[in-house]
């Protein structure tokens, strides 16, 4: 079956991790996705670059078109017009301002095209007193509540290991651009939209603003437990590593006291109900680690899986490119890039039936796509692309 967004061409004016993340998701729909990039390439190209690409180029870029153009020229300019003329959806993710100093604001967008879906995403967004701030993820996770939640209560707070606020922001970026789409088949014309890394970060908080609307009290932070403090909850100890595992609903207990063959705690007045094992947490965390630590971290999680009790072995970044339920899955996929090898790349997360997820080309190298577009699209000479390349414009 054809995929879902076949005939679709998208502009690709993004950088680093939030806007091509959102792009390459479009592309794995089977959007034609020409990726933009300046004459000395896209910033990412350049994080511990290896012959004019990297690996988080590669990881996020798959299945692009690449163009070079400077926007900052007339000429480069007026070619983006006429690229925006011919396209559905224009996602950009520059500093709030940059896109429209080039001469592109919203409403000169609609002139060139009634049509056209703009989506575009900054660190605090276009309105606010943060708009004008610079964002990096670090940044958006202490001003947004994430790094106050993340941590120990003794020590101080803690940035997320993963810069985990991209995707969510990218997330919400396709959403908005495809429900844009979906309304322009009854309308016929285009919409902006508008998302940013602040704003989306706190969409993970539901839980720890839930507990502090509850209690009316600002929550500790609680490591790997839960903002409500009940037990058991974290990571626990095995013989090999770690395992993460969580028992605070009643079925859950019961399954872990099965495994733990401790039915007596049942009754025991420590932990008998909710609010005594989250009294008596150091206690229960300790009868549960005298269990894990004679035990394989993937033998506990098995273990407990069998009795309901939700658990996962603590993996690191190479356990998890030979985990079975990726492989199976394919959530990740193995390409052969021309300069960095083979490589295992993100695949396509959503799964649509009767459409298989398309396996895309490797990541472009930089103006790979310079002929096909400026050529086979605009309609220009190759003499006019040669001169476009020497006087810097692409």
């Amino acid at each position: 079956m054809e995929q879902a967004l076949a005939g679709i061409r998208v502009l690709d004016l993004t950088l680093a991790y939030l806007g091509p993340y959102a792009t390459q998701l479009l592309a794995y729909m089977g959007a034609e996705v020409i990726h933009v990039e300046s004459p000395r390439g896209e910033l990412s190209r350049g994080i511990d670059a290896r012959g004019g690409t990297s690996h988080l180029f590669a990881l996020l870029n798959n299945g692009k078109k690449s163009i070079t153009l400077d926007l900052r020229t007339r000429e480069g300019q007026d070619i983006f017009r006429q690229l925006l003329g011919r396209t559905d959806i224009f996602v950009q993710n520059y500093a709030y301002g940059i896109v429209e100093g080039f001469g592109f604001s919203w409403e000169t967008l609609q002139e060139i095209n009634p049509r056209l879906i703009y989506a575009t995403a900054t660190g605090y967004g276009s309105s606010g007193p943060y708009r004008d701030w610079s964002s990096l993820d670090i940044a958006v996770q202490a001003k947004s509540g994430l790094m106050s939640v993340n941590g120990y209560p003794d020590r101080p707070p803690c940035r997320l290991g993963a810069a985990v606020t991209d995707p969510f922001a990218g997330l919400h970026l396709l959403a908005g651009a495809l429900a844009a789409m979906y309304q322009r088949e009854r309308t016929g014309r285009g919409r902006r939209i508008e998302v940013s890394l602040h704003d989306a970060a706190v969409g993970s908080l539901a839980i720890n603003l839930a507990a502090y609307y509850a209690s009316g009290r600002v929550p500790e932070r609680q490591g790997s437990g839960q903002t409500s403090g009940l037990a058991p909850m974290g990571v626990f100890e095995t013989s090999d590593g770690y395992c993460a595992l969580t028992a605070i609903q009643d079925n859950w207990w019961n399954g872990l006291l099965e495994v733990l063959g401790r039915a007596e705690l049942k009754s025991d007045p420590r932990f008998a109900t909710p609010n005594a094992r989250r009294e008596n947490k150091e206690s229960l965390d300790e009868i549960v680690n005298s269990w894990t630590r004679t035990r394989t971290k993937h033998e506990v999680e098995q273990e407990l899986n069998k009795h309901g009790v939700p658990a996962g072995a603590v993996l690191d970044l190479q356990d998890i490119l030979s985990d079975p339920q990726y492989v199976e899955r394919e959530t990740f996929v193995e390409t052969e890039h021309p300069i960095l090898g083979r490589l295992k790349t993100f695949g396509n997360f959503i799964k649509f039936s009767d459409s298989p997820s398309p396996r895309l080309n490797p990541a472009p190298a930089l103006g790979e796509d310079n002929d096909s577009v400026y050529i086979d699209l605009l309609g220009y000479t190759s003499e006019a692309v040669a001169k476009f390349k020497a006087n810097g414009t692409i």
